[in-house]
């Protein structure tokens, strides 16, 4: 394998495991906020 390509392999993978983090922490608050309303 390309030096290169591993690396980007391990950012891309790094970004989803942040994205996906980011993800379940907005959907937290959503909910919160949902049962504040109902």
């Amino acid at each position: 394998m390309i030096p290169s390509n591993q690396y980007l392999f391990c950012g891309v993978l790094v970004c989803l495991y942040l994205y996906s983090l980011f993800l379940l922490r907005i959907n937290k608050l959503f909910c919160k906020g949902l049962s504040r309303f109902l």
